[in-house]
């Protein structure tokens, strides 16, 4: 699944698992850029929404010490996280998944883990698994609004950096992300 959506072939993946440090095939140089335009984000921007997600949730940056995937993944996650409005609960994590899946091809990677994670409680990644009771309607709605996206944001080449200065209002539109979130503005990221 992350040489999907990342620049690693599956045999350097396998390699950092089997070390127990995935984090470390970070891009130092991709990081230092991340964090910059995190840092430096106006305010009302994707950059200064995605601080404010770390903040909310507790979360440290990708890249930095604590975090258990390479920025090349989870960064990106998180930016769908905040594009799609949906937080880091159990069911914050299926409904984005639910959202990338009907964006890209290759979402339904990310939607099993995910189901198998947080719906059935089955430690698939990083992160401790839970149990979600999913709302129907609340799944159709998020595979609605990634479905009418007019790009595959789970690309790996998809230029998500450039976007993070740009402001998140105008960003959602140019990606064509209907309105639908559950993470209105001022509230808290983490549910």
């Amino acid at each position: 699944m992350l040489s999907e959506r990342t620049p690693f072939q599956q045999q350097q993946i396998a390699d950092y698992a089997a070390s127990g440090d995935l984090a470390s095939l970070t891009d130092t140089v991709m990081a230092k850029r991340f964090h910059s335009l995190v840092e430096s984000a106006p305010e009302g921007s994707l950059g200064a929404e995605m601080k404010a997600f770390y903040e909310s949730a507790g979360f440290e940056m990708p890249g930095k010490e604590g975090s258990p995937l390479p920025v090349e993944f989870l960064a990106v996650h998180d930016v769908h996280h905040v594009l799609a409005g949906y937080g880091t609960s159990a069911h914050g994590e299926v409904y984005t998944a639910v959202f990338n899946a009907a964006n890209s091809p290759d979402g339904i990677g990310w939607l099993t883990v995910v189901l198998i994670q947080w719906h059935q409680g089955i430690k698939m990644g990083v992160f401790p698994p839970a149990h979600a009771h999913l709302k129907p309607a609340t799944m159709a709605l998020a595979a609605q609004r990634g479905a009418e996206l007019n790009e595959d944001i789970c690309k790996p080449d998809w230029d998500w950096l450039s976007l993070l200065n740009q402001p998140l209002g105008r960003v959602r539109k140019g990606l064509n992300i209907p309105d639908g979130g559950y993470i209105k503005d001022g509230e808290t990221w983490h549910q």
